[in-house]
């Protein structure tokens, strides 16, 4: 990887790019009419593309420019390239394009549609026990429905790609976490080979999982123009732009119906979940696929009907950006459980431990009781509920609560990838490792193991493989695929380097390979590989469609973990202000418990302001959005006190993803719904805004 973000790079002779996009998310393109283009400038659409027209992401299709349909609002049209961004963006303003309504599509206007009214492109479903006897003779029953706001990842740097034209080839600089679909995309697009084409990845800053397809695309069109101009190009959008053309997460609406038993345990679950996949959402069926193997979490539901659906509407492009779809049903399940809890004043921590199969329940209540110590949870937790449901306007002193999520942080990648890991010894002892992908803080980590396994100074060890012309081919860099294969294949290496050290002459050179697991679904409810399963139903999934791999889900570990919020509303303003955050997990092996517990903490910060801060709402009127400063996120100032913890074990758990977003938006929603105990309504949205509480608080619509 290249320390250096692409947008503040600049070659000779370089020529500028902007992407002329479609004002409209429907119609017929009839024509696009230029203004008059000065001399070095010039414009190219489908019709110019030298190659293939589409870039193939899994099993989509994505057009490089719109040929005839236009598919979503801001899709691509065409390049305008030239020496003068300023010029450029004038002439971008000029151009029109004229279109001329589907004659069949109706549907867009007339009225207000749900996400039920769309087309379903993919669905997953799997049931356990016959659940609507169990509902008509049930004691009670808890009702909770929680809906996911689409969001934008805010960037380091907005989009951004140069590609370099040579009379051999092309060179590429984009900030990838998968620069070998980059190459053959962009060899697809202009016709060459793959050989010829070299990738670049740059810095990518603080990224999600935005950055796995997305970048090809972008690619592509820059290196089309660049090939037809024989010359260099860089397409920076600008940070209005970003927002408007790169991928989102989907909007979502996840609900729960649980039946209780007399003593309050789940005997049986409806868990209902409807996913806007836009236009395209190269790994939806994936996604859902795990999604319905995480729905029940760490519980024991011996009973139950689980049913994904994905709706096609023209939302533009769509992607998961945190985990794999775990993040929504993970939270989704945790805010069910503590309505459950409220509801019926349980214990949040004992009504965990005794609805999960004894394996589970040891590892959790360890969890519970280090940081329900550490928080003095319980006392805390009572005394808000006592407080809370009799305060009544905001000279009723401080209103504060504390909520509770537990869940596991699924570590894993939706499809079947391959990684390399190849070290060398020369004779002068120094190590040379090439391990794709490798990020910084990885490298750190690398570093000192291999340091502290051949004895050699961190200073003797470098990394190869900086483009794809001497990088080893891999799958995508995401944080559970780094974390949980890379390492543990360079510490194989590492052991075999140990062994033919003194054995065989110097240079020696080792090289693992592996694939990433591929579990079957029906095994993604049993405990870590060092706790014997629990006798607890699975589900009904024949064998056939075992040996076809159609419930495959690729998860390379679960990872226990527990999270405690305490918030304190500010009554005048409408403010939630979090008082503090203890987070604990069980992690796998740790090769540097420093930098996880850095990692950690970074992450919190991401996840608290995804949670209730980084959003970029929409004006009041119209669909014009408010400019990209108005972008909101958590500061540093506004960071809470943070206590984190790893507890030691005996024996390694799992492979460790080191987000957290599983489930400390769920805690978050916790504390505050018990803040809001006197009032009928509940917060059941993400993310938070303060005009729902305002709402909520006054009983204004």
């Amino acid at each position: 990887m290249i320390e250096q973000f692409v947008s503040d790079m600049n070659f000779d002779r370089q020529l500028y790019a902007v992407i002329v996009r479609a004002p409209v998310p429907s119609g017929i393109i009839s024509a696009v009419h230029l203004p008059l283009l000065p001399e070095g400038y010039a414009f190219y659409g489908a019709a110019q593309i030298p190659g293939q027209k589409t870039v193939e992401v899994f099993e989509h299709s994505i057009p490089l420019f719109a040929a005839d349909e236009i598919e979503y609002k801001e899709q691509a049209v065409g390049i305008l390239t030239g020496d003068n961004e300023a010029t450029l963006e004038a002439l971008r303003k000029d151009i029109t394009i004229e279109l001329a309504p589907i004659p069949e599509d109706s549907f867009e206007a007339g009225r207000t549609h749900t996400l039920f009214d769309y087309p379903i492109i993919a669905r997953e479903d799997r049931t356990a026990g016959n659940i609507d006897s169990i509902f008509e003779t049930a004691p009670s029953t808890v009702f909770s429905s929680l809906k996911i706001a689409s969001q934008y990842a805010a960037r380091s740097e907005p989009f951004s790609a140069v590609t370099v034209f040579r009379e051999d080839g092309l060179d590429v600089y984009v900030p990838t976490q998968w620069p070998f679909h980059v190459r053959a995309a962009v060899a697809k697009a202009t016709g060459l080979t793959e050989e010829a084409v070299v990738v670049h990845p740059t810095q990518t800053g603080e990224t999600f999982n935005e950055l796995l397809w997305f970048p090809s695309l972008l690619a592509c069109q820059c290196a089309v123009a660049a090939v037809l101009q024989r010359n260099t190009v860089s397409l920076n959008l600008s940070a209005e732009e970003s927002r408007a053309a790169a991928p989102k997460t989907p909007e979502m609406i996840i609900e729960h119906q649980s039946a209780l038993s007399d003593t309050y345990s789940i005997d049986a679950m409806q868990i209902s979940i409807i996913v806007n996949a836009g236009t395209c959402c190269p790994l939806i069926g994936n996604i859902l696929k795990q999604m319905t193997a995480a729905a029940l979490g760490p519980y024991t539901v011996p009973n139950y009907r689980i049913e994904v659906r994905a709706s096609k509407t023209a939302d533009g492009l769509i992607d998961i950006l945190e985990g794999w779809g775990d993040y929504y049903i993970s939270n989704a399940l945790e805010n069910h459980i503590n309505k459950i809890i409220q509801d019926y004043n349980l214990s949040p921590a004992e009504w965990r431990t005794k609805n999960m199969p004894d394996d589970y329940s040891a590892v959790f209540s360890n969890l519970f009781e280090l940081l329900t110590g550490k928080s003095d949870f319980i006392c805390k937790y009572a005394a808000y509920n006592v407080f809370n449901r009799g305060k009544t306007d905001k000279r009723d002193g401080r209103w504060r609560g504390i909520g509770l999520a537990a869940g596991f942080q699924y570590s894993g990648c939706a499809a079947n990838f391959t990684y390399t890991a190849e070290l060398t010894l020369d004779v002068h002892n120094r190590l040379s490792i090439k391990a794709e992908p490798a990020e910084d803080d990885l490298k750190k980590v690398i570093r000192k193991l291999a340091a502290k396994k051949l004895e050699i100074a961190e200073s003797d060890i470098t990394f190869a493989g900086l483009t794809t012309a001497d990088m080893n081919e891999s799958g995508p860099a995401t944080a559970g695929n780094t974390a949980g294969i890379v390492l543990p294949l360079i510490e194989q290496c590492l052991s075999d380097l140990q062994e033919q050290r003194f054995r065989n002459p110097l240079p020696i050179s080792i090289s693992r390979s592996t694939h990433t697991p591929q579990p079957d679904v029906s095994q993604l409810n049993t405990p870590h590989p060092d706790i014997p399963p629990p006798d607890t139903p699975q589900p009904d999934v024949s064998s056939a469609e075992n040996e076809t791999g159609k419930n495959s889900v690729p998860f390379i570990a679960k990872t226990p973990a527990a999270c405690i919020i305490e918030l304190e509303l500010d009554t005048v303003c409408y403010e939630i202000q979090i008082r503090k955050v203890w987070f604990a997990c069980h992690p796998g092996k740790i090769y540097e418990k420093k930098q996880i517990l850095n990692y950690l903490r970074k992450n919190i910060a991401a996840a608290l302001s995804r949670t209730a801060q980084e959003a970029l709402p929409s004006a009041e009127t119209g669909d014009t959005p408010l400019p990209y400063s108005e972008y909101r996120m958590i500061l540093p100032n506004e960071m809470p006190p943070l206590s984190v913890d790893i507890p030691e074990r005996g024996r390694s758990m799992s492979a460790f993803d080191s987000s957290v977003l599983n489930i400390l938006p769920a805690a978050y929603l916790a504390a505050l719904n018990q803040i809001l105990l006197r009032v009928p309504a509940r917060i059941d949205t993400l993310p938070i805004r303060r005009e729902q509480l305002f709402k909520a608080l006054t009983g204004k619509k």
